[in-house]
This record gives structure tokens, C-alpha cells and sequence, in this order.
């Protein structure tokens, strides 16, 4: 008598060499070695008996003869419909309808059943995917999958507490009624998970959420997709944690989630978004959004970029960045928001970028709150401090807006050369020492004061012939001589000679024309902090 396998309830014979298991149950290799064991046309003919047994409470088999059972089974699944009819004429035409109705009607439950690795071209007599094609509703129960593809698209499908060993291409039709209403529950995916190369001709519709509290230990590619509901459901308990994230040429129709969740890789290209996206306090290492359109509201609240970028991007509707840290990648580069358009609102309130900000080439229909923002002065351009600029003078806030003339200043000179135009960079040299760009009036004030006083302490020096009595000035030497004359020529600048300091004159002038600067970058900048 053939031993049984060690699973509680399995009556099936024990596999050769299978650690006391049936080849349903029985951890599967690689297609040569369980084809060459002959453990693939084991588990074909194992598995259709786990049908047969449940078909048994519906369909009389003794009339049809029980020894056929099976072998009609693997008929019924690999026939065509012309052949089957055909070979059912011959043998019990009641059968076929009985057959075909339970596998329409009813919920096949596949339980504790390791999948092998299948042929998708030159199938074997004995490939056990065939079965899936004329089964209407599918329920994988704690299921382990070796093989990366099963053709599912026309059935409706839920994999319960299911492993996926190797590469699993999404491909089915619609979802089966279950508690969670997602395809994926409480399963994990060992290796990638991506959209079936042979399926890009046409979009694959999604419907239904799709996984639920699952675990992924490598990325997750959606191509060519039209998804109309929710991708990741999980509980506040437990969060999404991803090695990798594509979204590529796709159409989503509902919410798009990715709050409180970790992920390396987040690449976004060529989609659009019809409903609301949510990725607030996430932590991303990489997130790249390429040629994508935002129709509903976006929110990203307090979530962390190491890198970030946006490129031919369209927010028509809220854009909200409010306290998130962007560029915490040191080597990364700054941030980027390159011919991407705002056309509502866009919030960056408290967002702190690390290593700084370009957005050169973006496009502001309204404009963008950047209060309490922090910037990293070294990559960020001087177009985007204009951007910034621009926006608070627009709402009225003009002392911030005063702060971001001055960073743009700041960054125009930095572009300056001496050699090639000294005497704008001395401009802009001196206006940021005197009054940093109209920010400071104290300090032209201060500076003014300190001016005062080192000329009184030269008028001073003077009247007691300090520069003779030390003698760094010979009375009939040539440097008098030259002073004299400075002197003659300061003297004759109407009106300003009534005002100079005899002996002095020269001196006194520049003293004065540096007071009247002086005084006018004050007024200026008291002007911009007192802007209404």
C-alpha cells in the first residue's frame, strides 16, 4: 500500500523522494529537473484527481465510468470545443454540460498546492496551466508558485496567503468576491512582480484593489495599465515597504496611495492620474516622475526625498510639498522640478531642500506658498529665487519677498567677472557688504557712524598737523604739492565746496558722497521692510 502524504487531510500517494509529500504539496526546482523526475506529469495527473474529487459532489462520474474520470478531465481542459463536443458524443454528452457548468458556476478553491514551473511555448501534453482556461472562478488558498505566468485573464481570481518564488507577471481578469476585495491578500512576492511582456499590445484593466498587506522582497513594474482601483490596501498596523516601484504608461482612474510608506525606487512615466494621490510621511530614497499628469489633488505632506524630480509634469489640481525634506542624498544633486506646471495652488510651507532647488523651467499659474521654506544656497539657481521672489510679492508678503531679491542678487553676482565687466561686480560687491541688498538699514547706519567718527578723528589730526608733526608729509614736498592741487579741483565742485573742510577737501568729499550712499541704501531698505 502506497504511503500517503504527511499533510493533514491529503490521502494522495507520497512523491518519490519528496520528504514524505504528495506532488502537490512537494517543493518543485526548476522545469528540467522535476521534468526529468517526472514529478510534472505526477503533479498534472494528481492534480486532476483534487478535481475530480470536488467535481464528484456535483457531477455522477460511476455513470461515465470512474476509470475515465481523470482522463476526461484532462480532455475537458485541453480539448478544443469542436474536439471535446466531438468526444463527448461518444461517451456521455450529460457530462460535458454538468462539467462545464461547475467550472462556471462555482468556486474552485486551489489549497496548500506548490505550482511547478510551466512551458508557455511548446507546452507539454501534461501542462497543467490549460486548466485555468475554462475555470471561471479561482481561489488560491496558501499556494506556492514556482512558475511565473498563468493564464488567468479571463477568470475571476483571489490568492489568499499565497508565495510567489519566481518573477509573477500580473495577468487576470477581474477579482473574486472576498472579504478585502483585493486580488493579493497577505502574500509574498520573493521576486519581481510586472505586467506580462506578451500583454502590452492592449491595456490590462485592473479592477478591484490589488494587493493587500503584502510583502515584496523585490520591485513591483505596472506597464500599460488601466487601473480603477486602489494598488496597496494595508491597516494602520502595518505599512507598504518596497525595494522598487514602476508606474509606467498608465491610466489611473481612483486614489493613488503610498502614505506612510517605504520605498527605494519610485519611477512614475507617461501616466495620468484621474484621482487623488497621497504619499504623505513616506520615506523615499528615489523618486523620478517623468511625463505625467496630476488631475486630482496631490499630496506629499511631511514625506522624505533623498532624490527627487519632476520633469514635463502637470499638477492641475492642489499640489501639496508642506514640510517635506527633499535632496537628503548629499551626492544627488538638487532637487528638480524641470517644465513642470502648477496650474492650481502648489504649497511648499516648511520644506526644507537640502541640496537645493531648481526650478528654472517651471511654469506657476498661481502662486506657490513658500513660506518657512529652506534652501541650500549652493545648487539653488537664481531663476527659482526669482520664482520665489515673485510669488511672495504677489501675496502681499514682501518682507520675504525682500529676503529671496537678496539670495537671487547674491546668485547674479556670483556669475559676475571682474575681468570681463569689474565695474557691475564692484556695484554688486558693495551693495552686499553696505546693506546686503536692501535687507539691512542698521548696517549703512552703522557703517555711517563708524565713517563719522574715523573723520572727525582725521579732521582732528589735521588741525594739529598730525600728518607734519609725524613726518609722513614734508610741507614742500611733492605729496603736498600733489594734495593741494586734489584739493583745488574738490574745491571747485559747486555746490559741494561751501560743505568741505578746509585742507581737507578732497577728502571730505568722498567722505560725504559715501554718507549720501550711505544714507540712500537706509531709506531703501527701510523702504522694502515697510512695503505695504
Amino acid at each position: 500500500m502506497e504511503k500517503a502524504c504527511c499533510l493533514s487531510g491529503c490521502s494522495f500517494p507520497v512523491f518519490t523522494d519528496s520528504q514524505g509529500k504528495c506532488a502537490l504539496h512537494c517543493e518543485k526546482h526548476d522545469y528540467h529537473a522535476d521534468y526529468g523526475s517526472g514529478l510534472l506529469l505526477d503533479f498534472y495527473n494528481t492534480l486532476l484527481e483534487y478535481l475530480t474529487i470536488k467535481l464528484s459532489h456535483e457531477v455522477d462520474f460511476d455513470a461515465f465510468g470512474i476509470d475515465d474520470a481523470a482522463r476526461y478531465l484532462s480532455n475537458f481542459f485541453s480539448f478544443s470545443d469542436e474536439e471535446l463536443g466531438k468526444w463527448n458524443e461518444a461517451k456521455s454528452p450529460s457530462i460535458e454540460k454538468k462539467v462545464s457548468s461547475y467550472f462556471k458556476r462555482h468556486e474552485v478553491v486551489f489549497k496548500h498546492i506548490t505550482f511547478p514551473v510551466h512551458r508557455t511555448q511548446d507546452k507539454d501534453s501534461f501542462d497543467y496551466s490549460e486548466i485555468f482556461k475554462r475555470i471561471a472562478k479561482v481561489h488560491f488558498l496558501e499556494c506556492e508558485f514556482y512558475t511565473s505566468y498563468l493564464p488567468l485573464k479571463e477568470s475571476a481570481v483571489f490568492f489568499d496567503k499565497c508565495t510567489f518564488h519566481s518573477t509573477w507577471q500580473l495577468c487576470h481578469g477581474s477579482v473574486l468576491p472576498n472579504n478585502t476585495n483585493t486580488t493579493y491578500e497577505r502574500c509574498t512576492f520573493k521576486s519581481r512582480v510586472e505586467m506580462p511582456m506578451a500583454e502590452q499590445q492592449a491595456r490590462v484593466h485592473i479592477a478591484g484593489a490589488l494587493f493587500g498587506q503584502c510583502q515584496f522582497e523585490s520591485s513591483v513594474s505596472l506597464c500599460n495599465a488601466i487601473i480603477n482601483d486602489v494598488l496597496f490596501t494595508y491597516p494602520h498596523t502595518e505599512k507598504l515597504c518596497l525595494p522598487e516601484l514602476t508606474v509606467e504608461d498608465c491610466e489611473l482612474n481612483s486614489p493613488f496611495r503610498l502614505s506612510e510608506a517605504t520605498i527605494e525606487r519610485l519611477n512614475i512615466k507617461n501616466c495620468e492620474f484621474l484621482g487623488k494621490v497621497e504619499i504623505k510621511d513616506a520615506v523615499i530614497q528615489s523618486a523620478h516622475i517623468n511625463n505625467a499628469n496630476f488631475r486630482g489633488l496631490f499630496d506629499a505632506h511631511g514625506t522624505s526625498f533623498e532624490e527627487f524630480s519632476a520633469h514635463r509634469v502637470i499638477f492641475e489640481d492642489f499640489a501639496g510639498f508642506e514640510e517635506c525634506h527633499f535632496g537628503l542624498n548629499v551626492d544627488a544633486g538638487a532637487t528638480e522640478f524641470q517644465f513642470t506646471t502648477f496650474i492650481d495652488l502648489a504649497s511648499f510651507r516648511y520644506a526644507k531642500f537640502h541640496n537645493g532647488l531648481n526650478m528654472d523651467t517651471s511654469n506657476l499659474k498661481t502662486p506657490p506658498n513658500f513660506l518657512g521654506v529652506v534652501l541650500d544656497d549652493t545648487h539653488t539657481t537664481r531663476e527659482t529665487y526669482r520664482l520665489i521672489k515673485d510669488a511672495f510679492d504677489k501675496i502681499g508678503n514682501h518682507i520675504e519677498a525682500n529676503k529671496y531679491f537678496a539670495e537671487e542678487m547674491r546668485k547674479y553676482k556670483q556669475s559676475l567677472s571682474f575681468k570681463k565687466n569689474w565695474s557691475e561686480w564692484f556695484v554688486f560687491q558693495c551693495n552686499e557688504r553696505l546693506a546686503n541688498y536692501g535687507q539691512s538699514y542698521l548696517r549703512p547706519l552703522t557703517i555711517m557712524v563708524l565713517a563719522a567718527a574715523l573723520l572727525s578723528v582725521i579732521r582732528y589730526g589735521h588741525k594739529h598737523n598730525w600728518l607734519y608733526s609725524g613726518g609722513w608729509v614734508q610741507r614742500d614736498g611733492p605729496m603736498n604739492c600733489l594734495i593741494d592741487k586734489i584739493n583745488f579741483v574738490a574745491q571747485s565742485l559747486l555746490p559741494f565746496n561751501k560743505l568741505l573742510i578746509e585742507g581737507i577737501e578732497a577728502l571730505s568729499l568722498l567722505f560725504y558722497v559715501f554718507f549720501g550712499v550711505l544714507s540712500w541704501l537706509s531709506i531703501v531698505a527701510v523702504k522694502r521692510l515697510t512695503r505695504r
